[in-house]
């Protein structure tokens, strides 16, 4: 998982998808309120992402796909 500085957004590997999640409001997890929708999801070629790094300075998201062992951003 990769979290914004501000806590807007919240990125997740998938690791069973070709997909990460990005969540734009994170805390309607924390009220149980969240509605999960495919328009969240980012493909990721490859499959099996294992790992999120996010910069966001060059607004960036970095992600390890463990199938291929490549990494996508």
């Amino acid at each position: 998982m990769a979290v914004t500085s501000d806590g807007a957004t919240l990125y997740v590997a998938a690791f069973g998808s070709s997909a990460d999640r990005r969540l734009r409001r994170p805390r309607a997890l924390e009220a149980d309120t969240f509605t999960p929708s495919a328009a969240s999801h980012i493909a990721v070629s490859g499959g099996g992402p294992s790992g999120l790094v996010l910069d966001e300075a060059n607004d960036r998201l970095y992600v390890l796909t463990r199938f291929d062992n490549a990494h996508r951003r």
